[in-house]
């Protein structure tokens, strides 16, 4: 499960400028 978030993380980091704001929450919950 943690991957498939991790993917969606990434993936909307990919595409917004907020992608170091959606690791950091993947960092936060792992």
């Amino acid at each position: 499960m943690s991957e498939d978030l991790e993917v969606i993380l990434i993936t909307i980091g990919g595409g917004n400028r907020n992608g170091s704001y959606s690791i950091c929450i993947h960092k936060n919950y792992d």
